[in-house]
C-alpha cells in the first residue's frame, strides 16, 4: 500500500511522461516455440495468486 499523495503524484508522472514512453512490443511467443495453451495451465495458479497481490485497493 502507498499514500494518496504517492500514487496521485504517480499518476500525473505516468500521465506526463507517456509522450516521451518508447511504444510496447510483444513477440509472439511461437516465435521461440512456446504454446500458450500449454504453458497458461501451468501457471495459471501464480496469475490468479498474482492479481490478488496486485490488485488495487482504494482507501
Amino acid at each position: 500500500p502507498v499514500s494518496t499523495e504517492f500514487e496521485e503524484r504517480m499518476r500525473s508522472w505516468w500521465t506526463q511522461a507517456a509522450a516521451e514512453r518508447e511504444p510496447s512490443q510483444r513477440a509472439d511467443p511461437v516465435e521461440f516455440g512456446i504454446d500458450l495453451r500449454q504453458v497458461r495451465p501451468r501457471v495459471a495458479r501464480y496469475v490468479e495468486a498474482a492479481s490478488r497481490w496486485t490488485a488495487h485497493q482504494s482507501a
